[in-house]
């Protein structure tokens, strides 16, 4: 399994739940990436690019996923985006893999799950990972 290089915290605007991830870099070069989590219906999912000086959303990226919130994001040792989905409660987590410049779907690994010897009795839902 991949390392994640940094997950940044939770942070709750008007009821929205973004969970930024930032790949390494100098400050100027780095896009700090968000995700909708469950936000309305028409922006659950929604990938968007942060400013790290003033916190304004200055773009949406796109949406990798069909009405299902992003829980988290991460990018691993290659630089690839990674995302851990959530459809709603008691439903189980997804790990997807994202395309940073577009936020398109990469890639659906599957359920996330704690044994991969049973899948279906130890799956896990994710509501943030910070």
């Amino acid at each position: 399994m991949k390392s994640l290089k940094y997950i940044a915290s939770i942070a709750a605007l008007s009821g929205t739940i973004l969970a930024g991830s930032a790949a390494i870099g100098t400050a100027s070069a780095v896009t700090l990436f968000g995700s909708v989590e469950f936000g309305s219906g028409s922006n659950r999912g929604d990938i968007l690019a942060i400013d790290q000086i003033d916190a304004t959303i200055y773009s949406t990226i796109g949406n990798p996923t069909t009405n299902t919130g992003i829980t988290g994001l991460g990018f691993d040792n290659s630089g690839a985006l990674w995302g851990s989905t959530l459809a709603g409660q008691a439903t189980t987590s997804t790990l997807i893999q994202i395309n940073p410049d577009n936020s398109s779907l990469v890639n659906t690994v599957g359920s996330i799950h704690t044994n991969s010897g049973d899948v279906a009795g130890s799956s896990v839902s994710i509501g943030d990972l910070a």
